[in-house]
C-alpha cells in the first residue's frame, strides 16, 4: 500500500461520532478539516509569540498559547455540516467555531488534523537518534 502525504491545502471530512474522546458524538455532524502541518503550526506560534525582558534573565520569547490555538482551531474547521443553532444550519464561522464548540470536540478536531502528529515529533526523532557507539 501506497504512503499518501498530505499537504497543508488538502481537506477531509470526519464524522462527529468518529471523534476519539467525544462519547456522545452525532452521527449526522461533519467537519471537513484542512491539515494542520508542522510548518503552518509553527508560523501561527510565531503570529502570537513576542520578546519580552525577565529581570534577572534577560529576553524570553513569550506565547499566547490560547490564541494561538484559537487560530489553529479556525485554520483546520473549513466548514461543517448537521450542525444547528436555533434549530437552523449554523454558518462555519470563526466566532462559532471558538464560542459554540465545546473543548474536547475542539481538541479531538484539531489533533485529528495533525496536532497529534506534530506533537510526536520530538518524540520520534529522540527515538530514532542512535549515539555514537
Amino acid at each position: 500500500m501506497a504512503l499518501h502525504l498530505m499537504r497543508e491545502d488538502d481537506q477531509f471530512e470526519v464524522c462527529d461520532k468518529d471523534l476519539p474522546g467525544i462519547p456522545d458524538g452525532d452521527p449526522e455532524v461533519f467537519y471537513t478539516l484542512r491539515k494542520l502541518t508542522p510548518g503552518k503550526h509553527r508560523a501561527i506560534l510565531k503570529g502570537h509569540t513576542k520578546p519580552e525582558f525577565q529581570k534577572g534573565v534577560g529576553r524570553v520569547d513569550k506565547t499566547d498559547g490560547f490564541a494561538a490555538m484559537d487560530d489553529i482551531v479556525d485554520h483546520v474547521i473549513v466548514s461543517w455540516r448537521g450542525v444547528l443553532i436555533g434549530g437552523q444550519p449554523a454558518p462555519c464561522t470563526r466566532e462559532l467555531k471558538l464560542d459554540g464548540l465545546d473543548l474536547d470536540r475542539k481538541k479531538a478536531l484539531v489533533d485529528r488534523a495533525g496536532m497529534n502528529e506534530i506533537a510526536r515529533e520530538p518524540e520520534r526523532r529522540a527515538e530514532s537518534f542512535q549515539a555514537p557507539a
